[in-house]
């Protein structure tokens, strides 16, 4: 087995940061080792075979690790082919990790890390422990560190506005391919996003259940008025994805759910003036939720109706919030919310600002699904005569 060293990474930051690892060892130790990065790979060379290769021919991995990338398979599935072969795995840590040692959301738990917040001294323990490992020597360490932490440090402060759980989200709107959401988006401010078109659009319900869904996501949740752009068919993946996480046991996703009462003050006031279309509207939704159940899903677990009058709109994906309020016209009609600007919060309570924007939505949804009625087959035959859309 030669001097080789996998850098493992995933998402963009953990990939800039894998590329400084790597000049910077390169700088330590010369020849001595054989740095691969998965970016250096040649054009046209099978990525999949390529990657499989260098793995097993490795004798260290070094996993890269921010925020973002933590819950990574890439980087499981990396780590556990250069142990399956022998070598050894070192996480290095790049942003603190709360709760670190949390067996159920962190397998490279088990390897000992190497915390960038420690500074040198943690990473000469590194070194020293390659340099074991290799049977080489580095040199300049000082001096090299220098330049490594300067160029690190950097990196690391890119989007530093943007909180921690929100960057890899923010980063799939960023560069969606047609950038849908862009070129004037988004606008960053201190705890909070801002972008300036595109919410309640199709492209944005795609990455968010697509984040769920790659991610390991644990929840979606959703405040809306008949939920039309989650509720059809486009999305049965989504479903089915549920579903079977579900069948596995744990705490699988927490999906959850608010649609309007019908008839109630709410629909009322988020008809627009075409009570008729939306009252049709709604009852598709409510009765493909109710068809849900042909998944192995309960509809009341779910699913539920609200009778208050919705000050904004919530999805929740994950630990990221998104959130637009209503605008009404001068005849106190709703406008629609497709295409409006949305801000993307934080759903996790800050220690440093009462500025919580994020934590308190969710905290108002937690409310408003406390007071709403659970979905039933026999509650929907107390509102409908018989089901039209999916008998």
């Amino acid at each position: 087995m030669s001097n080789k060293i996998f850098l493992s990474w995933s998402k963009p930051r953990s990939k800039n940061l894998a590329k400084e690892v790597k000049l910077f060892f390169e700088n330590l130790f010369g020849t001595g080792v054989n740095m691969f990065i998965s970016s250096g790979m040649e054009k046209g060379s099978l990525v999949d075979v390529g990657i499989h290769e260098s793995l097993l021919e490795s004798k260290v991995c070094l996993v890269c690790i921010t925020g973002e990338s933590l819950k990574s398979p890439w980087l499981m599935y990396e780590s556990g082919v250069v142990f399956g072969a022998g070598g050894i795995i070192i996480p290095i840590l790049f942003e603190k990790i709360p709760d670190w040692h949390s067996w159920i959301d962190k397998p490279l738990v088990r390897y000992v890390p190497v915390q960038y917040d420690k500074g040198k001294e943690d990473f000469l323990k590194l070194i020293h422990t390659i340099e074991k490992q290799l049977r080489i020597k580095a040199l300049n360490f000082d001096r090299n560190w220098d330049s490594f932490s300067e160029r690190a440090s950097q990196v690391l402060l890119e989007n530093q506005s943007i909180p921690l759980e929100c960057k890899h989200l923010v980063d799939k709107l960023k560069n969606q391919n047609d950038n849908y959401f862009t070129p004037d988006s988004p606008e960053i401010k201190e705890g909070q996003v801002v972008f300036h078109r595109g919410f309640h659009s199709d492209p944005l319900y795609k990455i968010l259940t697509d984040n769920i869904k790659e991610e390991g996501g644990k929840y979606f949740w959703y405040y809306g008025r008949k939920g039309s752009k989650i509720l059809k068919r486009q999305y049965l993946g989504f479903f089915e994805y549920i579903s079977e996480v579900e069948k596995l046991g744990g705490m699988g996703v927490d999906f959850r759910c608010l649609l309007v009462m019908p008839n109630s003050m709410g629909a009322k006031k988020a008809d627009r003036g075409q009570e008729r279309k939306f009252n049709l509207g709604l009852q598709e939704s409510i009765e493909y939720a109710l068809h849900l159940k042909n998944l192995g899903l309960t509809p009341s677990k779910y699913f539920r109706l609200y009778e208050n009058v919705r000050d904004c709109l919530i999805v929740r994906s994950d630990n990221s919030l998104l959130s637009s309020g209503p605008v009404y016209d001068t005849k106190g009609v709703l406008n629609y919310f497709t295409e409006r600007p949305f801000y993307v919060f934080s759903t996790l309570k800050s220690k440093t600002t009462s500025e919580n924007k994020g934590y308190h939505l969710v905290k108002e949804f937690e409310k408003v699904w406390k007071n709403s009625v659970p979905l039933t087959n026999d509650l929907f035959y107390e509102l409908y005569e018989e089901k039209v859309f999916y008998p």
